[in-house]
């Protein structure tokens, strides 16, 4: 697990990584005539001819898993925010969430979240005692929305992003609530 830091927005985050070490690598630098040195061909090449690896001098993030080198330059991993458990609006009563907006930044060279699956589950319970359990699942439509249904207690969401979806900052979800009535 690493533990990284943010200076600009002075939060901390997790990550879970298989790896044996971590550091900051510095490339070596190829021409297409040393790329025979590497031990790859043009068909069998690692990283495609214009990926930042075959440029000499330039700082990457590298690892080494299974005793192999690697540099951490592909598509973005899968990424979940869990956001905090909501206290009841009125003590003793249901809270009913009708829509969540997932607080996501436009993604790059897509002009906006749609056709990416991005997901809200909502978790909820009853008794503070009681484990969280997955009441509800949404996906994001093209306004930004995730039409939903959940009712419970105390309330807590969790955003996904799937594998390779471009995006800098996920922050959290606003949700529509409302307390329910009484029957």
């Amino acid at each position: 697990m690493l533990m990284i830091y943010n200076w600009v927005t002075q939060r901390w985050a997790q990550a879970h990584m298989n790896l044996d070490m971590l550091f900051r690598a510095f490339t070596f630098g190829y021409s297409l005539d040393g790329l025979d040195a590497t031990g790859y061909n043009l068909d069998t090449l690692p990283y495609s001819l214009d990926s930042r690896v075959w440029t000499a001098g330039q700082v990457l993030l590298g690892g080494f898993q299974n005793n192999t080198l690697g540099y951490l330059s592909g598509p973005n991993l899968a990424a979940s925010v869990e956001t905090d458990e909501t206290i009841p609006q009125v003590p003793g009563r249901l809270t009913f969430i009708n829509n969540s907006r997932p607080l996501v930044d436009q993604l790059r060279g897509s002009g906006g979240i749609e056709g990416v699956p991005i997901t809200v589950d909502i978790y909820g319970r009853m008794n503070l005692a009681d484990p969280p359990v997955k009441i509800a699942t949404g996906t994001v439509t093209s306004l930004g929305w995730a039409p939903l249904r959940a009712s419970s207690r105390y309330l807590r969401a969790r955003i996904n992003v799937p594998y390779g979806t471009n995006f800098d900052h996920l922050q959290g979800t606003l949700l529509q609530a409302r307390v329910m009535g009484i029957r």
